[in-house]
């Protein structure tokens, strides 16, 4: 019939788990909507163009930028999902599968840290960040996803 398992006994778990046998990472219905969406306006690159020139090409070193799409993807995951701080929103992006898939970042590939995401605050302007909210509310207008 089935097999008795005693709660208490210490269970081996897997030592080796192949990666195709792990589950895929699925963004949730909120976060495929509105990936859905943010595709359609042309978030991505309408940000991009908005950062450009807060990113300066570099062959100095260091670690590689950050997309501008992906953080304020990630500022959108801390606002929907009431986050206090960027170490906050970072640790969830790291664990989450579904959010992963939101921000484009495979099982094995490491999500922006917290000290990146400072970098990036402190680069960007208010015009830059006002421009970004102007895509979006532009583009919820155009939707009819707006009430005002």
């Amino acid at each position: 019939m089935f097999e008795e398992r005693d709660a208490k006994a210490p269970q081996q778990g897997d030592f080796w788990v192949v990666r195709e046998d792990l589950p895929r990472a699925a963004a949730g219905t909120f976060y495929r909507k509105l990936d859905e969406t943010l595709r359609a306006i042309g978030f991505a690159e309408a940000v991009r163009e908005v950062c450009r020139p807060a990113y300066r090409a570099s062959s100095a070193g260091g670690r590689p930028g950050i997309d501008p799409a992906v953080y304020f993807k990630m500022l959108m995951i801390g606002f929907f999902e009431n986050l206090p701080s960027e170490r906050a929103i970072a640790s969830r992006c790291e664990d989450s599968l579904s959010l992963r898939a939101f921000l484009g970042y495979d099982l094995t590939e490491a999500t922006p840290d917290h000290s990146s995401l400072s970098v990036i605050r402190t680069r960007l302007g208010v015009d830059v960040y006002q421009a970004a909210l102007e895509i979006v509310l532009k583009a919820l207008r155009e939707h009819k996803n707006l009430k005002i």
